[in-house]
């Protein structure tokens, strides 16, 4: 009996220990879902703000929304990239004047919608792929050129079914190329300035 009494108490000890880290992992599950749905909320309101900064160029017009994008990739979780993205694309298919045209709600039907595609597609794997690469100046300038390519190709791809290959690239990537190199080369600079003056 003495044994297994011995047994039973070893057995609601381990029940015990089980259920404070069962506790501790919720706990820090809301704190992370919390601290995800901040980054969101921020997200969408960065790339609300970049899309107002517009140059009305045909058919595509210039904004700094990929430089929100790039920014999302750089410093998000894969998640958070995502879910802002998602979330800002959401809002617009409802009707919220989130997007550079003031009428958006069918944004997956315009000229533009490869690139808004290519937003949620180039932050989420540029995050993934900042997990597992360093933050060396190379590997982050590196990491925005991919995200930058993932976004003309999904843009100039959906161009194509409009106008065709020859005007997809005239229109809809050689206006965009050197400005996007500069962009990135000036936002991985100005982040790695950053870094180091707040070390």
């Amino acid at each position: 009996m003495p044994r297994l009494s011995l047994i039973f108490n070893q057995i609601h000890q381990g029940v015990s220990m089980i259920q404070v880290k069962l506790m501790t992992l919720r706990s820090l599950w809301q704190d992370l879902a919390k601290v995800q749905g901040v980054l969101v909320v921020m997200g969408v309101l960065l790339l609300t703000a970049a899309s107002k900064i517009v140059i009305p160029i045909q058919p595509v017009p210039i904004t700094l929304q990929s430089i929100v994008v790039l920014l999302l990739g750089l410093f998000y979780t894969p998640r958070a990239a995502f879910y802002s993205i998602a979330t800002w694309l959401l809002l617009a298919t409802c009707g919220l004047p989130v997007l550079a045209s003031p009428i958006a709600i069918r944004w997956w039907t315009a000229p533009s919608a490869g690139y808004l595609i290519g937003f949620l597609v180039s932050a989420t794997l540029m995050a993934i792929l900042r997990k597992k690469t360093s933050n060396g100046f190379w590997q982050t300038l590196g990491n925005c050129f991919l995200g930058q390519v993932i976004i003309y190709g999904f843009g100039v791809g959906w161009l194509m079914v409009w106008m065709g290959c020859e005007k997809a690239v005239q229109l809809g990537l050689m206006p965009f190329m050197l400005p996007g190199l500069v962009k990135a080369f000036l936002l991985v600079t100005i982040c790695r300035s950053i870094g180091r003056s707040t070390r």
